[in-house]
């Protein structure tokens, strides 16, 4: 497998970096939707991506390949592009991403840690050449959890009156562009069950993506007047 070919990011959506990238701190972005899709991101930092690959969630293959090429230490990429060009060419559209649910593999500053992973456990620099395996294992098993988590959350559907209360209280800014910092705790408590993206239950999913929304919507409003 040419693994360089499931590279999104590529002549044809490539552009020049505006500051050097030598010293940036990589990390890899997992998206999972909730038909199971996978994608892969390598950040460079904030603004710049070097890979982005669409995958599914059970193409272990696939996957242990993506891991072992772009987490290896030594890997040095060859070209950049914005997550925005990436996902245009993954007939992926932008703003669609709120929908799918997101998490990080980081370098942790940790002897013998290769990567701090949103698995429950780390992958160690003593055992690299198992790591792209545990990596397949790890995202095909974590999207069942995820739908665990969701359904326990969900109680049958008697969720929904909490997310309903939740709402209540976002909306109670009355053009207050402060109210974010009362409400801050409770937005940092949802953002912790962004799994619900992926509820099979529509009203749940519904409710908590407008949640998010407004939640965004206010913290833009309060950096707006304290700026």
């Amino acid at each position: 497998m040419d693994v360089k070919k499931l590279n999104l990011v590529n002549e044809s959506s490539k552009v020049t970096p505006k500051y050097d990238l030598s010293g940036a701190q990589s990390l890899i972005r997992l998206f999972f939707n909730k038909n199971g899709r996978l994608l892969i991101i390598g950040q460079a930092d904030h603004n710049y991506i070097y890979w982005a690959s669409l995958t599914g969630k059970d193409e272990r293959e696939k996957n242990e390949a993506i891991f072992n090429y772009i987490a290896d230490e030594f890997f040095r990429f060859e070209m950049v592009s914005s997550e925005r060009l990436v996902f245009h060419a993954a007939s992926v559209p932008y703003d669609e991403l709120k929908t799918w649910y997101q998490t990080d593999l980081v370098r942790p500053l940790v002897q013998n840690m290769a990567w701090k992973t949103p698995f429950g456990h780390y992958y160690g620099k003593d055992q690299v050449e198992l790591n792209g395996r545990y990596f397949a294992r790890d995202v095909s098993q974590y999207f069942d959890v995820l739908l665990k988590r969701c359904r326990f959350r969900e109680a049958n559907g008697a969720y929904e009156v909490v997310l309903d209360y939740c709402l209540g209280e976002l909306s109670g800014d009355y053009g207050n562009a402060l109210y974010y910092t009362q409400v801050e705790d409770l937005i940092n408590m949802l953002r912790q069950e962004q799994y619900l993206v992926l509820s099979d239950q529509e009203q749940i999913r519904e409710k908590y993506l407008l949640i998010a929304e407004k939640a965004d919507k206010l913290y833009n409003q309060y950096q707006s007047a304290v700026r």
